[in-house]
């Protein structure tokens, strides 16, 4: 095999259509006693057409290469981590795809027991897409059935790659399989597994879907639909706040990302990540509510209907593996930014515990924003993350009857301080944000520098104040929260609040009076004002 022509004319023609002609040729010529290692090392380039020849030649040859065999199994497994999605699809799914046809039961089992391996995410969707599709062709009904009871151990996965090899498997056999595999999907609903349910809805949405009778079909949706309800109204019951007197429910939905760009210069992150979608903590000056709109929901159900995405560690690896995201230095999470990751329920899910792990299995900063205590059960993996993170609270006064008016469901103040403390204990950076300010409410000298003071105390590394701004449609619910807590205010508030037309800011020279006071004396004062030590976006 002669890899310098090989390389050169697929960098001339980088084409599908090139790989297969040099296939073609190779095959036509002689074999040579080094073509294994000649192959091997071509699946080292980092040109995608030349791995995508190097597998498929590896594939067609592989009964002659039968001294290799184990070999070849084995790279094949390596390669389903590749990067590169052409590669996965023109090269190595179509090298499965012809090695299974071959009925190599060794390769097959092979599989099957590197499947479970973590090492592994995406050869669960490879194996289950490939295999189903060489079983259709065969449309041997032992054969099937066996497939179809092995995929007992994928059905609840929350693995993405799992899942959407389930959906292609299912749909593959489907055609002459139909009724075979409706008693699948009557033991498979019976599991009450949510992402059984997602596989199943997906697969009806599919081609398969048109070839189920419309009240096979309907009756799957209403027990579907039962179970969920049934499974709804007992987390929610568990979880709902006896204080609030209101009613919460809680609703397990699966996320195909995590991530969203934040442009904002006045933040050190250009990405956050979200593990709920609403939140209990019912603030009064929160300006995440409008995103319930985009669920059908109006802004009050912000605290009172929350999705819980359950898959959210997997999804969100999916989008940090690959190369784009692994060669950016601007890779800083916030995990936090429209909700309290900490909040009540993930006592339940610890969903924010699974995502900081597959942060640091990936060693990818992030910084977590909160206002809960709960954030003390992951200090092991957060010292793990060590400079890799730090905890920023939001502590805008130390006035619990003030906090139980703005912030009704958090954790209480005491509880917040002895969090820090545990937390700074175990050697990590701990921030606090002193926001909001509510003019002539908690804007007192005398009670900034006591929170200041008292942050100090329990050697916090930084504090960055702001006053309340009254952004988009949140400055109705602030008016109605002064006219009903603080009525004298009413008039101060609508003199004060001059700038902006959408979202409103105090004036200029009350806000010079605050940062001057905060940044120039009293920050200075106590050592709260180094920012160095807050983790970058930059990496």
């Amino acid at each position: 095999m002669n890899i310098n022509l090989i390389i050169n004319e697929i960098k001339r023609n980088p084409e599908i259509k090139t790989c297969k002609t040099l296939l073609k040729n190779e095959i036509e010529s002689e074999s040579k006693v080094n073509d294994f290692e000649d192959v091997l090392t071509l699946l080292e380039s980092e040109d995608e057409y030349v791995r995508i020849f190097a597998a498929m030649y590896m594939a067609h040859e592989y009964n002659k290469l039968e001294e290799n065999r184990e070999s070849i199994q084995e790279k094949l497994i390596v390669l389903s981590n590749d990067w590169s999605k052409k590669f996965i699809r023109y090269g190595l799914i179509p090298s499965f795809e012809t090695i299974l046809s071959k009925e190599d039961f060794k390769f097959i089992s092979y599989i099957r027991e590197k499947i479970t391996d973590p090492e592994f995410p995406a050869l669960p969707r490879i194996y289950l897409e490939v295999y189903s599709k060489v079983l259709a062709k065969k449309n041997n009904r032992e054969e099937i059935i066996a497939f179809l009871d092995s995929a007992e151990n994928y059905i609840e996965s929350n693995n993405l790659d799992t899942q959407q090899g389930l959906i292609s498997a299912i749909n593959n056999l489907g055609k002459k399989n139909v009724t075979l595999l409706q008693k699948y999907f009557i033991d498979w609903i019976n599991r009450k597994n949510i992402n059984t349910f997602y596989v199943i809805r997906k697969v009806f949405e599919l081609k398969f879907g048109e070839l189920v009778e419309s009240g096979f079909r309907k009756s799957c949706e209403d027990k579907m639909n039962e179970y969920e309800e049934q499974r709804i109204r007992l987390i929610s019951e568990k979880f709902s706040s006896d204080e609030s007197k209101v009613d919460v429910t809680y609703q397990e939905i699966i996320v195909s990302t995590m991530l969203h760009f934040i442009n904002s210069p006045m933040l050190p992150f250009n990405w956050g990540a979200n593990p709920y979608r609403g939140c209990l903590h019912a603030c009064e000056y929160c300006y995440g509510r409008t995103s319930h709109e985009f669920m059908g929901h109006t802004k009050d159900e912000f605290e009172r209907f929350i999705y819980v995405k359950i898959n959210a560690d997997k999804a969100l690896e999916k989008q940090i593996i690959v190369p784009k995201w692994r060669n950016s230095r601007n890779k800083l999470i916030n995990l936090g930014t429209v909700t309290d990751p900490y909040q009540k329920i993930d006592e339940h899910y610890e969903i924010t515990r699974k995502i900081l792990e597959t942060l640091y299995k990936h060693k990818n900063p992030v910084t977590i924003t909160t206002k809960s205590d709960l954030v003390i059960r992951d200090i092991d993996i957060l010292k793990k993350l060590g400079s890799l993170t730090d905890v920023v609270f939001s502590i805008p006064s130390l006035n619990q009857t003030f906090l139980d008016k703005i912030e009704k469901r958090a954790a209480r103040i005491e509880d917040r301080l002895k969090a820090i403390e545990y937390l700074k204990k175990a050697g990590i950076t701990v921030g606090v944000l002193m926001i909001p300010i509510f003019p002539y409410i908690n804007d007192s000298e005398n009670e900034m520098e006591n929170i200041i003071r008292t942050l100090a105390d329990y050697k916090v590394d930084y504090v960055i104040p702001d006053i309340l701004n009254l952004r988009g449609d949140s400055k109705f619910k602030i008016k109605q929260f002064i006219k009903e807590y603080y009525p004298d205010l009413t008039e101060a508030y609508n003199d004060l609040y001059v700038r902006g037309e959408d979202n409103l800011y105090v004036d200029k020279v009350y806000q010079k009076k605050i940062f001057d006071y905060l940044m120039k004396d009293v920050l200075k004062k106590y050592g709260l004002n180094d920012y160095s030590k807050m983790i970058k976006g930059k990496w």
